[in-house]
């Protein structure tokens, strides 16, 4: 595993311990963003180099690509607190739930104040996940991409009788996003078309 990336301003260890303290405190995590008039845009730590004066990614939805760079000084931080939804606009993913949308996957956001997605089957059963940071912090909503640790996810069934094979959990631990991510996506979509798709 490689070293966590070191913060590149006060502001950016100001950052990193509130995301500690938040999960300490069981709070979930705490949503980096900008304001842009009325809204705010979630962020990602993507530095370019060591030296980066812009060290914060506004990234497309779609697409992941960075349409924006934002400097420490422009960040705030907020508590995650929607429990009841995925929001677009509250995600840093590269697309993981629209990649999963687009294959007729629904996600609804579960525990902690949003930190797992959930996909349930026709069949009855759900998987659960979420990504994890080099710092330590679960979270697939806001995940923030340039501090990637794994993704991973736990499959569940009410169904006592099912052979053990029924309860595949995985986890994409490569350390690279793009990869894990990839996979993650694949995985789901395999399980949804054998236990079905739900709305």
């Amino acid at each position: 595993m490689s070293a966590p990336q070191q913060p590149h301003s006060p502001a950016d260890v100001s950052t990193t311990a509130d995301l500690v303290a938040a999960l300490a405190r069981g709070d979930g995590t705490v949503r980096v963003v900008c304001r842009d008039g009325s809204r705010f845009v979630p962020l990602a730590h993507q530095p370019r180099n060591d030296s980066d004066t812009e060290p914060w990614a506004e990234l497309d939805g779609d697409t992941g690509v960075v349409v924006r760079r934002h400097a420490s000084t422009d960040v705030i931080q907020i508590p995650v607190t929607d429990t009841t939804e995925l929001v677009d606009d509250q995600r840093v993913d590269r697309s993981v739930l629209n990649r999963l949308r687009a294959a007729g996957i629904a996600c609804t956001s579960v525990h902690d104040h949003g930190t797992y997605a959930r996909t349930t089957f026709q069949d009855g059963g759900y998987v659960n996940w979420s990504g994890t940071t080099r710092h330590g912090i679960d979270v697939s909503n806001q995940h923030p991409i340039a501090d990637h640790e794994s993704l991973g996810c736990d499959y569940h069934t009410d169904n006592a009788s099912a052979p053990a094979e029924d309860h595949p959990d995985a986890e994409f631990a490569t350390g690279d996003y793009d990869t894990d991510s990839a996979a993650l996506v694949a995985y789901l979509i395999a399980l949804a078309d054998r236990h079905g798709r739900t709305t």
